[in-house]
């Protein structure tokens, strides 16, 4: 079970991963740079969006990561 569940998460990250990581990449981006509104409500939620985002990132590689360790 565990190899083929492997094996689906090689070949969805296969599929989906670069444009996953290129989307978010951009979302972070653009919340970042709205970090300069002069609304303080708008800049802190793009700040707190822009960090949950690249908390997501992180969390979504570590999970691939722990995945992969269960089998060595």
């Amino acid at each position: 079970f565990v190899v083929f569940l492997q094996e689906q998460t090689a070949e969805c990250l296969k599929r989906t991963g670069t444009t996953v990581l290129l989307t978010s990449a951009t979302n972070m981006l653009a919340f970042f740079s709205a970090v300069i509104i002069p609304i303080p409500a708008l800049r802190s939620f793009s700040l707190q969006v822009g960090i949950l985002t690249l908390a997501a990132i992180y969390f979504i590689q570590a999970r691939v990561s722990l995945l992969i360790d269960q089998n060595v």
